[in-house]
């Protein structure tokens, strides 16, 4: 887990077929979840650019390049 905030990446990758995760959040306000390049920066986050998506949980939007 992170406290205070921040970014881990997966430690399984993915290339092709249907698959998913799951997360808990433990008492954050502003968790976000998404999909990123293997070589993006950890210091933006999911969502911030056209190759990253994501989902923010506390206020119920998609983010894509925003």
């Amino acid at each position: 887990g992170i406290a205070s905030g921040g970014s881990v990446r997966s430690v399984v990758g993915v290339s092709s077929g249907k698959w998913y995760w799951e997360l808990k959040s433990t008492g954050s306000r502003l968790p976000i979840t998404g999909v990123m390049k293997a070589a993006s920066s950890l210091l933006s986050f999911p969502g911030d650019d056209a190759t990253s998506w994501a989902y923010y949980g506390f206020r119920g939007r998609k983010l894509h390049a925003s």
